[in-house]
């Protein structure tokens, strides 16, 4: 279902259903620039959790920062490439790219599975 290069995209950026939705809103609408407060209306999220998911797209530099909020803007094609991909596929086929967001593993379930590994000495 998706190539090597937008399944690496997915598991470095996509933690969840709701980051997907913030990056392809921001994508549709890539002229307009977005406060945490008109994506978390335009989304119906919580606030904190779109703050959160714009740092996150900052940081990744999907978006820029504007006087008046954050655009999306990534800094790389492949990135773009790999977003464009993911619009397609979730509007084809969205339960199968959920599975895969789903499939994802988790940072802190792999670190709270690795504190239970066995070390040799």
């Amino acid at each position: 279902m998706l190539d090597e290069a937008t399944r690496r995209f997915l598991r470095r950026h996509i933690r969840s259903v709701w980051t997907l939705d913030a990056l392809l809103t921001l994508k549709r609408d890539s002229a307009r620039s977005w406060t945490a407060e008109t994506l978390t209306a335009e989304l119906r999220a919580a606030r904190p959790m779109v703050t959160e998911i714009l740092a996150a797209f900052r940081t990744a530099r999907l978006v820029e920062e504007t006087s008046d909020g954050s655009r999306y803007a990534p800094a790389d094609s492949a990135d773009d490439k790999a977003v464009d991909t993911l619009a397609r596929l979730y509007a084809e086929r969205p339960t199968a790219l959920i599975r895969e967001i789903m499939a994802a593993p988790s940072d802190r379930l792999q670190g709270f599975a690795d504190a239970f590994r066995l070390k040799k000495d």
